[in-house]
C-alpha cells in the first residue's frame, strides 16, 4: 500500500453537520495528506422529488411541505457552502491543501469513481446508525483502498473496529491505524476470518504493531466466523475496513438483523 497522500472525504447532505470534515482534517494533519472532499446528492432522491405526492417533514417543527427538485437544489447548494466553510476552518487552519466537489448520482458509485485518485476513504455515518458490513467491505474491495466509516467520535468509549481484508499486513498500514487508534478513546477490535496459522499470525502482528504505535492500547481479536458483530455492537463505533479479495470474488450478504 502506498503512502497516504490524498484522503477522499465523502459526505452525504445529511452528514454536513457531522464531525466528518473536522475528523478527516485532524487525520490528514497527522499524516500530512491532502483532502479531496466529495458532497453527494443521491439521484434517487431527486427522482422522488419529481413525483407529485412526495413530501418532506421539516425538522425541528415537523411541518410538511411538497418535496420539489428546486427546493432540493437550493438546499444542496446551501449545504455545499456550509461544508466549504467547515473545510476552510478545519483544513485551512491546519495548513492542508483541500478541494470540494459537489455531484449528483448513486452515492456508492460516486465514491468508487472518485477513489481512484485517492489513497484512503473517510465516509460519514449518521449518529446511531451503521452500514452493513458487506457494503463496507464491498466499497473497500472495489476501490482497493482502506475505508474509514466514521462513527460517533464524541461518544464516551467510542472505539475503533478494524476488519482485516485477508491481505498481507504491511507496516504502512500503521500510517492509518496508529493515528486512528490515538484519536479514538475506546478499545480497538480487530475482526478477521483466519483460516490458517498464517492468517492468525497476521492478526496478532496487527495487534502488536498497534500496541507499538500506541502504548497501553486496549486491543482484542475477534473471529468473524464465530464472533460476527451485529449492527448494535458496531453502532457509534468508527470502522476501518482493509481491502482484500479481488473485485470479482463474491462477498457474502449482510445477515438479517437479529
Amino acid at each position: 500500500m502506498p503512502d497516504v497522500r490524498r484522503i477522499l472525504v465523502a459526505v452525504a447532505p445529511a452528514f454536513v453537520q457531522s464531525p466528518t470534515a473536522d475528523f478527516a482534517a485532524r487525520l490528514a494533519a497527522t499524516i500530512r495528506a491532502d483532502i479531496d472532499a466529495l458532497l453527494v446528492q443521491d439521484a434517487a432522491l431527486m427522482m422522488a422529488a419529481d413525483l407529485p405526492f412526495t413530501q418532506e417533514i421539516l425538522a425541528p417543527t415537523g411541518a410538511r411541505r411538497s418535496l420539489t427538485r428546486e427546493a432540493l437544489d437550493r438546499d444542496f447548494r446551501a449545504l455545499a457552502r456550509k461544508l466549504e466553510l467547515k473545510l476552510q476552518h478545519s483544513a485551512g487552519r491546519a495548513g492542508l491543501r483541500w478541494n470540494l466537489r459537489s455531484v449528483h448520482g448513486d452515492p456508492i458509485a460516486a465514491i468508487i469513481a472518485a477513489a481512484a485518485e485517492n489513497d484512503l476513504l473517510v465516509l460519514g455515518l449518521p449518529r446511531g446508525a451503521a452500514l452493513g458490513i458487506a457494503t463496507m467491505r464491498r466499497i473497500a474491495r472495489q476501490t482497493g483502498r482502506p475505508a474509514v466509516f466514521l462513527g460517533d467520535v464524541s461518544a464516551p468509549g467510542a472505539g475503533l473496529s478494524i476488519f482485516d481484508g485477508d491481505g498481507d499486513l504491511q507496516r504502512e498500514l500503521l500510517t492509518i491505524m496508529g493515528p486512528l487508534a490515538r484519536t479514538l478513546p475506546g478499545e480497538v477490535t480487530i475482526y478477521g476470518r483466519p483460516s490458517s496459522d498464517a492468517d492468525s499470525s497476521r492478526m496478532e502482528d496487527m495487534r502488536r504493531l498497534l500496541g507499538e504505535a500506541q502504548p497501553g492500547l486496549r486491543a482484542r481479536l475477534a473471529i468473524i466466523a464465530s464472533d460476527m458483530p451485529d449492527v448494535a455492537e458496531l453502532r457509534g463505533r468508527t470502522i476501518l475496513v482493509l481491502p482484500g479479495r479481488a473485485p470479482d470474488e463474491p462477498e457474502p450478504a449482510d445477515p438479517a438483523p437479529r
